[in-house]
């Protein structure tokens, strides 16, 4: 199957081979042998190059499948052994530090020293995927969850904040509504990320399309359009720390808050250490939600 997979993403038995460290002629036998245990013809040879066929497409969907089941397997029986026993690998969504508890990690390395906490960042809708597609097994998400294939423990409510130009007359507001954004011009840190959407649907609820100035993921970026009065750009409550308060003010957006858990498989049986984990995040003050 790996040999199948690799010739559909090369397109060449010669390149695929030289990839899975075969000779062209051992690839094209197995191949030829895969066809004729199907009892289906799955590559063509065309003067254009090498053509799958609909039963070879049909195929190569399974064999992806089959083989992304089985190293997701083999991962969870990694952890399993008494070597994965003591190891945690999660997917945080990025800014959730900084949102929750900048020392959360330090303090569980601290008082579980035997326990390996691998973790990278990812942008929210990333998070998701990894853990439905096994390659992570526990993930700091961000609402809205994934409750179908998810079970997620919401561990933290934090305010949305719009920083607004000290030009603009929205800043003398104690807070703002959704109706406020109207004609206003919006920075948005891009489509991976679920705030902008919520905030997409809020509009279109209450009677209008949200304005969008530009998407960018690098924050800072941003800031002077906010500065100069050219744009609006949301905010958790820590970012705030990064507002220059004599240019622009962040006002909170009333009714609007982040939610943030920690989520793994439906058909994830954890391990102690998986277990011990969450319940220091759980236990910790700065995740109770209010």
């Amino acid at each position: 199957m790996r040999y199948f997979i690799q010739l559909a993403e090369y397109k060449t038995y010669a390149r695929a081979a030289r990839e899975s460290y075969i000779s062209p002629q051992g690839l094209w036998r197995s191949v030829h042998a895969l066809e004729k245990e199907l009892d289906a013809p799955l590559v063509l040879k065309t003067d254009r190059g090498l053509v799958f066929t609909e039963a070879g497409k049909r195929f190569l969907a399974f064999a992806e499948n089959v083989l992304r089941e089985y190293d997701a397997f083999n991962r969870d029986l990694d952890v399993l052994t008494e070597a994965g026993k003591n190891q945690i690998q999660a997917a945080f969504v990025i800014g959730s530090f900084g949102a929750l508890d900048a020392g959360l990690i330090e303090r569980f390395q601290k008082e579980y020293p035997q326990i390996r906490l691998d973790y990278r960042q990812f942008p929210d809708y990333q998070v998701d995927e990894k853990l439905i597609q096994k390659e992570y097994r526990l993930g700091l998400t961000r609402y809205p969850f994934r409750e179908e294939e998810l079970t997620t423990t919401l561990l933290l409510e934090v305010p949305l904040y719009i920083w607004v130009s000290r030009e603009n007359p929205l800043s003398r507001k104690p807070s703002l509504t959704i109706l406020d954004l109207k004609d206003q011009p919006l920075i948005s840190v891009g489509p991976e990320y679920k705030t902008p959407h919520r905030m997409d649907e809020e509009c279109r609820n209450a009677g209008f399309e949200p304005l969008y100035l530009i998407t960018t993921e690098e924050r800072p970026a941003s800031f002077p359009y906010v500065y100069k009065n050219q744009g609006l750009l949301p905010a958790l409550e820590y970012e705030n720390i990064s507002l220059r308060s004599d240019l622009a003010k962040a006002v909170p957006l009333a009714g609007f808050f982040d939610y943030f858990g920690i989520s793994h498989r439906k058909d994830c049986i954890l391990t102690e250490a998986e277990k011990l984990f969450l319940r220091h995040l759980k236990s910790s003050s700065r995740f109770r939600p209010r």
